[in-house]
């Protein structure tokens, strides 16, 4: 198994590709700790739990966000 991960960062074109993904991870996991300016946390929290009836469960905080259908 180590011989395998060896041989993918010894290729250059997938080595930048791996290294390419995992910084947009690392971006992406500190960017949800920065806080939105203008935005009260405790206050959205409220009301994503109120809309969903006291649950977070991800689809239920989906249906939340309007649907705009897709025009021409």
């Amino acid at each position: 198994m180590l011989q395998s991960i060896q041989r993918i960062f010894q290729l250059p074109e997938l080595r930048a590709k791996i290294l390419f993904t995992l910084l947009m991870l690392v971006v992406c996991r500190i960017g949800g700790f920065i806080p939105v300016p203008g935005i009260n946390g405790d206050i959205a929290l409220s009301v994503f739990r109120q809309q969903t009836g006291g649950s977070q469960n991800l689809f239920q905080m989906v249906d939340i966000f309007p649907v705009v259908p897709f025009r021409r």
